[in-house]
């Protein structure tokens, strides 16, 4: 059943034994240096990334301050602009109703000189009628001088 054979038991010590210094020798010292490769790189690449995280959580920082202060002038602009704005409306309004008063004021002037025209026609017109009503009254031509007094005396 169960036998033991020390020959093939030696045999089988002796090949792992020179299995492992080969191994051991050869094989295990690229394998090291391959793991310890490795371990440095991803060190490296953690110690970038966080360098990286830190870098943006800076620029985010940052750049939402430069936000902030964007939104603010921004504001700042709006309402100066609005101000600005009303103040040429009611600039705007003054001078419109500057130049209103102006055109009322002068078609009053127009409107006194048109009338005072037409008063002194009118005056004209009835002293002619007056001066030609008392030539016919009378019957003869007045001279210059009869006129002006018929014509004075009329006015009056």
């Amino acid at each position: 059943m169960f036998e033991l054979e020390t020959g093939l038991i030696f045999w089988n010590t002796v090949s792992f034994g020179i299995l492992v210094f080969i191994m051991y020798k050869w094989g295990l010292p690229p394998i090291l240096a391959m793991l310890s490769l490795r371990q440095k790189t991803i060190s490296d690449s953690m110690s970038y990334a966080e360098a990286n995280q830190k870098k943006s959580e800076e620029l985010l920082f940052e750049y939402k301050k430069k936000l902030g202060e964007a939104s603010e002038s921004a504001s700042r602009m709006l309402k100066s602009s609005k101000s600005e704005a009303e103040r040429a409306r009611l600039d705007m309004l003054k001078q419109a109703e500057v130049q209103a008063d102006q055109i009322i004021e002068g078609a009053r002037q127009d409107l006194k000189s048109e009338k005072e025209k037409i008063i002194k026609e009118a005056k004209k017109e009835i002293a002619d009628l007056v001066v030609a009503a008392a030539s016919m009254v009378i019957g003869r031509t007045l001279s210059a001088e009869d006129n002006k007094k018929i014509i004075e005396e009329a006015l009056q």
